[in-house]
C-alpha cells in the first residue's frame, strides 16, 4: 500500500461520517480514587558457588515459596530451518528426569504438592517451582534432574513430538493466532529470529529429532547469564545454600552475542483470506521501542490509556458505543534489538471496514492530542493497582523481578520503574503518545475475503496484499 493510500484512509477517518449513535449519551466512566505509590519488598542479593546470582524476598506470611531461574536464552537462538526448537526441547524437560522416567517424575511431584515447569519465551528460558516450604529441600533435587538431566527419551520424545505437531495444526484454525503468526512474520521479516512462530511450525518442527534436542540442551541450557529469584517463607542465606547444592556446580559457557537485521516494516495491508469466517481479527503493528525504552512508564501508560483496560479508549468505542466487537486492545512488545506496539480486535465480518478507520482515528488522535488529565489519572491508577495486584503474590512478584533480570536491568529498577509510574502526569504520558505512529502501520486482517474485501477497497485500499497462509488444519 503506498503511502498516499494511508494518507487518504486518514483523511476518511477524520471526515465526518455516520455511525450507530451511542447507547447513551449521559453514561459516566467511574474515576478512580487516588492511587497510593507503592513500592514492592526488595530482595536480598546472595550468590552460588559458581556466580549466579540470588535475589530473595523473605515473606514468612504464608509457608509458601516461588522459586524462578531464569535464562537469558529463547526461541529466537532457534535455528530458521528449526524454529520450535526451543519449545519442543522444553517441553521435553517436563517428561523423564534424572533416574526417574516422566510417570515417576511427575508422581514425586505430587508426593510433596510441587509445581515444576520449563518454559521458553522468545528471549528467555524460566524454570518455575512453587511448593510449601518444609518441602523445599525435596523439590530442588527434582527441578535440578529436570533443567540439568533430562532423560530424553525416545517413547516421550515421540510423544511429545505429536502433541506439538497436533497443536501446530489445532492453531492453524485460531484466526487470532493466524493473525499473530502472519504479523510477526511481514513485519520482522520471514527469516528474523522475532518473525519466527514461537511454537515453530509445521514444517520446520516435523524433522526435528531427539539428536537436535539434546544438541539444543547442551548449547543453551547452561549457567550462562543465570539468575534466581526466590520469593517466600524463607530465609536467604538458607535458601542460598540449598540452591547451591543442586545449581552451585553447574557450568557457564559464553553466549554468543549476534546483532539482528533491522525489521522489514512494511506498512500497508494484508488480509488473509479465511471463508466462512464470522468475524476478522484486526491485528495493527506500529514501530516500538526495545527494553532499553527511556520512557517504558509513560508507553506503558499510553497502551493502559487506550486499550488497556475494559474503560480505555478503544474498548469504549469499539465495543461500547459502536457495538463493533466484544474486546478492543492495545499491546507492548520490547525486545533487546527492537519492539513493536500493537492493537486490535475481533470484530463483526460487516463492521470490518468502519472498524479499521475507527481504530486509525482514535490512534492518530492520541498522537496528535496526546491524553486528558482525566485519562492520566485513571491510567495511572490502573498501573498502580496493576501492579499492587501482581506483587500481591509470591509467582507475580518473582515474575516482575524476573522480567526487570531478563530485560537486562537490575532487580531494584522495578522500584524505579513504579515511582515513574507513580509521578507520570498529563504533560509526559502526551509526550510520549506522540511516538504513536499509525502512518507507518502494518495490519493484518483474517477474515472472510468474500465479505471485507469491496468495503475495504471502497476506502481506498486499492492494493490489498491477499494471503493464504497459513493453511488451515487439513490442508498442509
Amino acid at each position: 500500500m503506498t503511502r498516499l493510500v494511508f494518507l487518504a484512509l486518514f483523511a476518511i477517518a477524520c471526515a465526518p461520517k455516520q455511525a450507530p449513535a451511542p447507547p447513551s449519551t449521559d453514561q459516566v466512566v467511574p474515576v478512580p480514587g487516588p492511587p497510593k505509590a507503592f513500592t514492592p519488598a526488595p530482595p536480598v542479593q546472595r550468590a552460588l558457588g559458581n556466580g549466579i546470582p540470588v535475589f530473595v524476598v523473605e515473606q514468612p506470611s504464608l509457608p509458601l515459596v516461588s522459586v524462578r531461574l531464569l535464562l537469558p536464552t529463547g526461541t529466537s537462538n532457534d535455528p530458521v530451518d528449526q524454529a520450535g526448537r526451543a519449545s519442543l526441547g522444553t517441553a521435553m524437560l517436563d517428561e523423564a528426569a534424572g533416574p526417574r522416567s516422566a510417570l515417576e517424575q511427575a508422581a514425586a511431584l505430587d508426593a510433596i504438592a510441587t509445581s515444576v515447569g520449563i518454559s521458553a519465551g522468545r528471549e528467555s528460558t524460566t524454570l518455575y517451582l512453587d511448593t510449601h516450604r518444609d518441602t523445599l529441600a525435596e523439590a530442588l533435587p527434582l527441578a535440578a534432574d529436570a533443567l540439568l538431566r533430562p532423560g530424553f527419551l525416545e517413547a516421550d520424545f515421540a510423544r511429545v513430538h505429536q502433541q506439538q505437531l497436533s497443536g501446530l495444526r489445532s492453531a492453524l484454525d485460531n484466526n487470532t493466532v493466524v493473525a499473530g503468526l502472519v504479523g510477526a512474520s511481514q513485519w520482522w521479516g520471514q527469516e528474523h529470529p522475532y518473525g519466527l512462530p514461537t511454537q515453530g511450525s509445521l514444517a520446520t518442527v516435523q524433522p526435528l529429532t531427539l539428536e537436535d534436542l539434546r544438541a539444543w540442551h547442551a548449547q543453551e541450557i547452561h549457567a550462562g547469564g543465570a539468575a534466581i529469584v526466590v520469593v517466600g517463607d524463607v530465609r536467604a542465606d538458607e535458601v542460598t545454600g540449598l540452591l547451591d547444592e543442586h545449581f552451585g556446580s553447574w557450568v557457564s559457557q559464553p553466549r554468543a552475542a549476534k546483532e539482528l537485521p533491522a525489521p522489514s516494516a512494511p506498512t500497508g495491508v494484508v488480509l488473509v483470506d479465511r471463508p466462512g469466517s464470522s468475524q476478522t481479527v484486526i491485528s495493527i503493528l506500529m514501530p516500538g521501542r526495545g527494553v532499553d525504552d527511556p520512557q517504558r512508564a509513560e508507553i506503558d501508560a499510553v497502551r493502559t490509556i487506550l486499550g488497556g483496560s475494559f474503560t480505555s479508549r478503544l474498548n469504549r468505542r469499539l465495543r461500547e458505543e459502536l457495538g463493533y466487537t466484544y474486546g478492543a486492545r492495545m499491546s507492548v512488545a520490547r525486545y533487546h534489538q527492537g519492539g513493536t506496539l500493537g492493537a486490535g480486535a475481533s470484530v463483526r465480518t460487516d463492521a470490518t471496514a468502519d472498524a479499521l478507520v475507527e481504530f486509525m482515528k482514535l490512534l492518530r488522535a492520541a498522537q496528535r492530542d496526546g491524553v486528558t488529565g482525566q485519562d492520566a489519572h485513571r491510567g495511572r491508577a490502573l498501573m498502580i493497582t496493576s501492579a499492587v495486584d501482581q506483587a500481591e503474590t509470591r509467582s507475580g512478584l518473582a515474575a516482575a523481578y524476573g522480567s526487570e533480570i531478563l530485560q537486562g536491568r537490575s532487580p531494584a529498577d522495578l522500584a524505579t520503574y513504579l515511582a515513574q509510574v507513580d509521578a507520570l502526569d498529563q504533560q509526559a504520558i502526551t509526550q510520549a503518545a506522540v511516538s504513536i505512529a499509525p502512518e507507518q502501520a502494518l495490519v493484518v486482517l483474517v477474515g472472510d475475503r468474500a465479505q471485507i474485501e469491496a468495503p475495504l477497497r471502497e476506502l481506498g485500499f486499492e492494493d490489498l496484499r491477499i494471503v493464504v497462509y497459513p493453511q488451515k488444519a487439513g490442508q498442509e
